[in-house]
């Protein structure tokens, strides 16, 4: 390990090559495994997956070290070594259980967790914002599995119930560690922002669009189009353009402004199908045109006083 953990230091030339390989691998095996799905047995297709994931993890822990972030290729060849550790991870429950895609809610929840564990160990151990945001998502999806697996059987309206808690979990969580920031990294709480708010927007989305999206079937799962969810969605997704705004100009913020922008999308999307002025179109201009007109007499009111002289201190 130390003699490959010399060629890789020494060779910083090759970073990129690196990175571009262990893309190209990645991508290459997902389609051997494809291509193969029904020719090889799931054990083969296992170990197609799962011997490269090895081989591009061997290389990103061999070149790294504890508590020093990532080198560029190494993010790279670490996010691709877990995208093949998934396929990996799924044809072994494939081999495992009953040959489906992804055999039950528990091959799921174990597949996820695996998957969450991974992300969160080089997250936590190399700084690495990116794994913190892998590891955040992929818990969400652990979490409803498991909730799926121990019996609940959740259907629509319990994942928008669901995912809109786990927003406000995230959020709360973004908000007791904001004084870590500079310890962690802000982007690592740009990243938990931007879970929660992804997860606010597709419980929204499902509250407030349903039956916009599946017409006459909304009634089969339980779920109908309500004005509350639409102003749920609404808010997430202004908050989170808000929250980039006000954060700056990195890149984990500029994807919470594109997520929000997504989020207003749909909102839209969902108020399409009436050609009346009342209701959302007037209040959100009223609204909207307030704050505005209101924020310029309260800057002039504030500005005021900016050029008086402070009172002169006292004679000594």
């Amino acid at each position: 390990m130390s003699r490959l953990r010399e060629m890789l230091s020494v060779s910083r030339q090759f970073d990129l090559p690196r990175l571009i390989g262990g893309v190209l691998l990645a991508t290459g095996v997902v389609l051997m495994e494809l291509r193969k799905d029904n020719d090889w047995g799931e054990f083969g297709l296992f170990l197609l997956a799962a011997l490269p994931c090895a081989f591009l993890f061997v290389l990103v822990l061999a070149a790294a070290r504890p508590g020093t972030p990532l080198e560029r290729w190494q993010v790279g060849a670490s996010l691709a070594g877990i995208a093949i550790g998934l396929v990996a991870l799924t044809r072994l429950m494939q081999w495992l259980g009953s040959g489906e895609p992804l055999p039950g809610a528990g091959a799921t929840f174990l597949v996820t967790l695996l998957v969450v564990a991974v992300a969160g160990y080089v997250a936590f151990q190399f700084r690495s914002p990116i794994h913190t945001f892998v590891a955040a998502v992929t818990l969400v999806i652990c979490y409803l599995a498991f909730l799926d697996w121990s019996g609940s059987h959740l259907g629509l309206s319990d994942v928008r119930d669901n995912l809109a808690g786990i927003a406000f979990v995230y959020w709360g969580l973004a908000f007791l560690l904001r004084t870590r920031a500079q310890e962690l990294g802000p982007d690592h709480l740009h990243y938990v922002v931007l879970t929660g708010g992804l997860a606010g927007i597709v419980a929204g989305a499902i509250g407030a669009g349903t039956s916009s999206i599946l017409g006459g079937f909304a009634y089969l799962v339980g779920v109908s189009a309500s004005s509350d969810w639409e102003l749920f969605l609404l808010a997430v997704s202004v908050l989170l353009i808000v929250y980039a705004g006000w954060q700056g100009t990195r890149a984990a913020t500029w994807l919470c402004a594109f997520a929000g922008v997504l989020g207003l999308l749909l909102f839209v999307s969902v108020n399409l199908n009436s050609t009346s002025l009342d209701g959302w179109p007037v209040w959100l201009t009223i609204i909207g045109a307030g704050i505005v007109v209101g924020s310029l007499f309260g800057r002039q009111a504030a500005g005021a006083g900016l050029g008086t002289e402070p009172p002169a201190d006292p004679p000594s």
